[in-house]
């Protein structure tokens, strides 16, 4: 069975509050606003720090305070005689505890009112020495219990500590944590996964940085990169997503984290390649981006482009409608055919069309326009997938074609005799 100390000693701290109780009732000054000193000899004493000094002891300086711990009377105590953390300062919330504990009745609610109240106010072994009491006085009290962590046993019934519920279930407290025991070689694998993820992140910002300035070898060390393990770091570089005050990336280093990405053959870099051919700034990037796609990467770049077709950006349309039918997009005829004419709002008036020479749409003025647009490189994507570009953007000419070659012939519905 796991047991941990507690914290607190309930029995020495309800004698310590007794005390108080008696003493602020009896008129014998406690200076409950003042400092309490804990020193080695086992001795408590309470007082207000009237000064302090330090004074050389061979070779080493010692800290002196001057205690006032009645009205008149000093008492002078080096840090020495003190035990560790054995100078507590004064607290209002402790005054106000004394205050109050004074009129408590010993009953469950009244000390789990009290303990509630400590809760609130930070003092938190207090408040479980009072949710402990409360469940002396009353052991079936469902918020105490909880309180401090108590649970009903799965196999008796009684309560019992959620540590203890923990060994029953057949967990073990393993780096802060309770976990079933065969989980925990996974749990270390990842970790140590993890720390390796991020030495090979440092290393990766310290070539990148270096290529970016036109270093020939970092540039090298990057392109030779092999394990799968920097996958996620390559992709937020190569999407620009860098940390702040991290240079971006140049179009030759982009280029060598896309064969990097190409190399490693997995499902998450192609989404990621698939995204740089959408959206890179420079044309010579989304063009390599492409070309690794459509030697090895089809399966998974096609269902990302066939949501941009949706996309509120003319621009990214055609350019997902181009690349499909780079890729000889079978499987996106009919998100193609609706794609041939869709609905943008932007800000201008006059006749616009797409143009890929000019980027996009050119607009003009602020007035906000909702127009459906012809996406030609869409229209020329299709046509490369299936010879029928002479349909131009007629969606019913197209749906007509289609059904025509790809809807299976219907069953014959007579019934046999």
């Amino acid at each position: 069975m796991v047991t941990r100390p507690l914290k607190l000693n309930l029995h020495h701290r309800l004698v310590k509050l007794i005390g108080c109780a008696v003493a602020i009732l009896f008129g014998t000054p406690l200076c409950c606003m003042a400092d309490r000193f804990q020193l080695k000899d086992g001795r408590e004493l309470t007082g207000k720090v009237v000064h302090s000094d330090t004074q050389k002891q061979g070779d080493r300086e010692e800290t002196r305070l001057a205690v006032e711990i009645e009205p008149g009377v000093l008492v002078r105590i080096y840090q020495s005689d003190l035990v560790r953390g054995g100078h507590q300062k004064s607290d209002s919330r402790q005054l106000e505890y004394e205050q109050r504990v004074v009129e408590l009745e010993d009953t469950a609610q009244s000390h789990y009112q009290m303990a509630q109240w400590c809760s609130q106010q930070g003092l938190n072994d207090l408040a479980r020495a009072h949710y402990l009491r409360t469940i002396d006085l009353q052991p079936d009290h469902k918020e105490a219990r909880a309180a401090v962590k108590h649970t009903r046993s799965e196999s008796s019934g009684r309560w019992i500590k959620r540590d203890d519920q923990m060994v029953e279930r057949g967990k073990v407290f393993h780096q802060g944590k309770w976990k079933f025991p065969e989980y925990i070689p996974m749990d270390d694998d990842q970790q140590l996964l993890a720390k390796e993820k991020a030495e090979l992140q440092k290393v990766i910002n310290r070539w990148h940085n270096a290529a970016v300035k036109g270093d020939a070898q970092a540039l090298t060390s990057l392109s030779q990169l092999d394990n799968p393990l920097v996958i996620d770091y390559l992709s937020q570089l190569l999407l620009d997503k860098q940390k702040a005050g991290q240079p971006a990336a140049t179009v030759a280093v982009k280029q060598a984290y896309i064969a990097v990405l190409a190399k490693l053959n997995d499902a998450s870099a192609y989404v990621t390649l698939t995204h740089a051919c959408m959206n890179d700034s420079e044309q010579s990037v989304r063009n390599v981006a492409l070309d690794a796609l459509s030697a090895n990467g089809r399966q998974w770049a096609i269902p990302v482009m066939v949501g941009y077709l949706k996309h509120a950006n003319n621009l990214l349309v055609n350019r997902a409608g181009y690349a499909l039918g780079q890729l000889q997009a079978d499987s996106a005829i009919l998100p193609m055919i609706d794609a041939l004419i869709t609905r943008h709002q932007f800000e201008g008036s006059g006749a616009d069309t797409y143009s890929p020479s000019a980027g996009g749409l050119s607009l003009g003025g602020n007035k906000k326009q909702v127009r459906d647009l012809q996406n030609e490189e869409v229209r020329s994507g299709l046509s490369q997938i299936t010879g029928q570009g002479a349909l131009g953007f007629d969606k019913s000419r197209w749906k007509a074609w289609y059904a025509s070659v790809y809807a299976p012939p219907a069953d014959d519905l007579r019934r046999d005799p």
